[in-house]
């Protein structure tokens, strides 16, 4: 590891400029062992390890915090046995992500941008943590504008401290901006000072419907546990403030104007019935919405953006605008007559206004909204980005609109969904999205030759967390699947090989092994569900980390591999084998092979 650190400073004028990347066809990167793999990369020697390190640096003040240095590369400067870091910020040369490092023993050489620069020394300590550093050179660049993450914390509330794991995480793959989703049906979590009560009575659920939810109107058992917390505007400062370090841009949500059930039981007044309610308790949409039709709700949906504006320094503020219930409208005799002042014929229309109307207020202040792809309907606002959720369709529709879209579909990009759908899956809320479905994700639906291209800025996995009651079940629902999709911003479409990223994940599995940090252990490389042969069949299941051990029953009954691999013939009946997967900790859930009964003819 790190052990020493020494940094000389060395100010230069002229270092900011764009890299143009070559694609090879050929990419050696497993040798290193990094996530996500890199451009291209060449090992060219033996291997080494780093003891100490002095960085001589080309780059501006503003750029480069030493002390942050010195903390990122857990260093203590005892000041001996050092090896050279010739870093150069250089973007007239490297666009702002890119860069170039040349590794050897006793120099290092890294060209890049200025967030390249940052990804180059994360590239390095995983090298030396994962012991695949060795002298060669590497080449990375990123394809998308917007590499994103995003976190519910509405349906359930996570502390600071959580967030900033989060973070770390993302900042390790590459991740630059983190979705942060504030506001909801079943919870408020921000401070604003002007409305006091959306984080005294907003913030805080009286219970939760029990297990998983199974229709619309959530009948069935409900517990009487409170959920309640907020974040105060100084933590919120200081979770963007970590995030910037880490080259992360955070993009808060206000949803509007569904989803908003937690502020109307804080101020009933802001629905058209003006009904009190409570924060929400089950899942789903509820009909009590923000009334688009009254002067009161812009004046209080402007001062609320007018806050969140002034701590996040984000270009872009999302709005939601997905899910909206609109009966409450359609009962509405103010509507009615707001509908007709403003010759608006139907409620996507009226949705659409609103929708247009708090973009200008936006747009006013120097941002730009997101919206979900319901602000589609009715027609678009004029500079809204639409992240695509109900499929790609909404994505392909604002791209050919030229409007810059962010790709995000349920399938596969819902980290909420099963990994499976094995019944022994912890309670999720259902469907299936597989490592290797995100891994071979391709977000952008057109060829780099269509004009549309460019307005695809990229993908981002969701997290919601309606089944997600603390941290360990996020990780789990979360990694590996963080991995995966890193993946897909790096390496072109074709160049993928699932069985090269299983390589590679085991190294950062056993790293997470040594954190404490938890995750999903995934099926054995080689498993299948079902082996549909009439025949003796043999199967290698070599668990994805090599320091995992792999535990097969037959019938019930233990059953002995050699060598990792299963040997497996149809009898009369049909024959299951049960797989479990430990990493000395703890154990994955059961896989299962079932092997059909032997065919009679």
């Amino acid at each position: 590891m790190f052990s020493n650190l020494k940094v000389i400073m060395i100010r230069r004028n002229t270092y900011c400029l764009i890299l143009t990347f070559f694609l090879f066809t050929h990419s050696y990167s497993q040798q290193y062992g990094l996530v996500p793999k890199p451009l291209f990369s060449r090992v060219s020697g033996e291997k080494f390890s780093i003891k100490g390190l002095q960085i001589v640096g080309y780059c501006p003040d503003s750029f480069f915090n030493i002390n942050y240095v010195k903390k990122f590369l857990n260093s203590n400067d005892a000041g001996r046995s050092y090896a050279r870091i010739d870093l150069e910020i250089d973007t007239t040369e490297y666009s702002r992500d890119n860069y170039r490092m040349r590794m050897s023993k006793n120099d290092i050489t890294i060209q890049a941008g200025t967030v390249g620069a940052y990804y180059a020394l994360q590239t390095l300590k995983k090298l030396d943590e994962n012991g695949t550093l060795a002298e060669g050179e590497i080449i990375d660049g990123t394809r998308a504008k917007y590499r994103g993450m995003h976190l519910d914390v509405c349906r359930h509330f996570f502390t600071i401290d959580e967030i900033k794991k989060y973070l770390d995480m993302m900042a390790r793959y590459k991740f630059n901006y983190f979705h942060w989703h504030l506001s909801e049906d079943q919870g408020w979590r921000i401070e604003i000072k002007k409305y006091p009560k959306l984080a005294e009575v907003g913030s805080y659920r009286s219970g939760t419907i029990v297990g998983r939810q199974t229709n619309p109107e959530g009948t069935g058992n409900y517990d009487s546990i409170p959920v309640a917390g907020f974040y105060t505007q100084d933590q919120i400062k200081e979770v963007v403030a970590y995030a910037k370090e880490r080259f992360i841009t955070v993009v808060p949500e206000i949803d509007i104007p569904g989803h908003t059930l937690a502020a109307i039981a804080a101020y009933p007044h802001l629905s058209c019935t003006g009904k009190l309610v409570e924060v929400g308790k089950r899942w789903g949409v509820y009909d009590e919405v923000l009334c688009p039709c009254q002067e009161s709700t812009y004046q209080f949906v402007e001062d609320i953006l007018s806050e969140v504006i002034q701590l996040f320094p984000s270009k872009y503020i999302h709005i939601g605008g997905d899910e909206v219930v609109k009966k409450t409208w359609e009962n509405s005799a103010i509507c009615r007559s707001f509908m007709k002042e403003n010759k608006l014929h139907a409620m996507d229309e009226l949705q659409s206004y609103f929708i247009t109307r708090v973009e200008k207020f936006v747009n006013s202040k120097g941002r730009q909204i997101i919206g979900w792809d319901e602000i589609l309907e009715g027609g678009l606002a004029p500079n809204a980005v639409v992240m695509s959720w109900r499929g790609e369709s909404g994505g392909i529709a604002a791209a050919k609109a030229k409007h810059d879209a962010i790709m995000t579909p349920g399938k596969p990009l819902y980290f909420d969904h099963g990994y499976s759908k094995s019944k022994e899956e912890p309670v999720n809320i259902g469907g299936k999205n597989t490592l290797e479905d995100i891994f071979y994700y391709k977000y952008s639906p057109f060829s780099i030759y269509d004009t549309n291209f460019r307005y695809i800025l990229g993908a981002q996995g969701n997290v919601w967390t309606e089944y997600m009651k603390d941290w360990k079940k996020v990780e789990y629902m979360v990694y590996p699947r963080m991995q995966a999709l890193s993946e897909i911003f790096f390496m072109p479409d074709d160049l993928r090989n699932i069985y090269d990223f299983y390589d590679r994940l085991g190294l950062e599995l056993d790293w997470m092994d040594k954190q404490g940090i938890n995750y999903r252990i995934p099926e054995p490389i080689g498993y299948k569900d079902t082996i549909l042969v009439n025949e003796k069949s043999e199967i290698n299941l070599w668990p994805v980390c090599k320091k995992h051990k792999v535990s097969a029953w037959l019938d019930g009954l233990p059953y002995e591999l050699k060598n990792n691999l299963a040997i497996l013939e149809p009898m009369k009946k049909p024959r299951t084998l049960k797989i479990i997967v430990s990493n000395g900790q703890r154990e994955s859930v059961p896989y299962y092979i079932v092997v059909p009964a032997k065919d009679k003819n």
